[in-house]
C-alpha cells in the first residue's frame, strides 16, 4: 500500500474553528513511513523511514519533488506487513 507523506502541518496560530493541515512535501510519498529525521549538519536536507529497510533522503523543501535512496536493507528486515519492521 502506498501512503503519501504523513507529515502534515498545523495552522495553530488560527483559532480552533479555523485550523488547517497542509501537506509538508506535497511531491513525495512513501510506503509505511516510521520516521524522518533532519541531521544537525547544516545540509537541509532530510532522511525518511520506511518500514520494509530504505531509507530515503531529500532536501528540506516543500517543492522537492526528487528523493535517493541512501539506505536499503530491505532483505534483513523482517516487515510482513505487520509492526516488526
Amino acid at each position: 500500500m502506498r501512503y503519501a507523506l504523513a507529515l502534515l502541518v498545523l495552522a495553530l496560530a488560527l483559532p480552533t474553528s479555523a485550523q488547517q493541515l497542509q501537506d509538508a512535501f506535497p511531491n513525495l510519498s512513501f510506503n509505511n513511513l516510521t520516521d524522518i529525521e533532519a541531521p544537525d549538519d547544516g545540509s537541509n536536507r532530510l532522511f525518511a523511514v520506511e518500514q520494509a529497510g530504505r531509507i530515503w533522503v531529500f532536501e528540506n523543501e516543500a517543492t522537492t519533488n526528487q528523493r535517493t535512496l541512501f539506505l536499503d536493507i530491505r532483505a534483513r528486515v523482517f516487515s510482513d506487513d505487520n509492526e516488526a519492521g
